[in-house]
């Protein structure tokens, strides 16, 4: 739900630290220190997921007022 559409590269940045972050606490992680899978964290929680909000969807989401 943004003004402008964000490329997908920078999602992929922004998605790696989040996911680094929460991991590890540090700026970079690899696959192997992951404990569950990004799409399962970022599903809502009457989902089974972690409630974390999805930036892709966030990003192509359009609301009129």
């Amino acid at each position: 739900m943004s003004a402008l559409q964000l490329p997908l590269g920078a999602i992929d940045k922004y998605d790696g630290q989040r996911r680094a972050f929460l991991w590890l606490g540090e700026d970079t992680v690899s696959g192997a220190q992951c404990l569950v899978a990004w799409d399962a964290v970022t599903r809502p929680l009457e989902q089974g997921g972690g409630g974390l909000v999805s930036v892709i969807l966030q990003s192509r989401t359009t609301v009129c007022y």
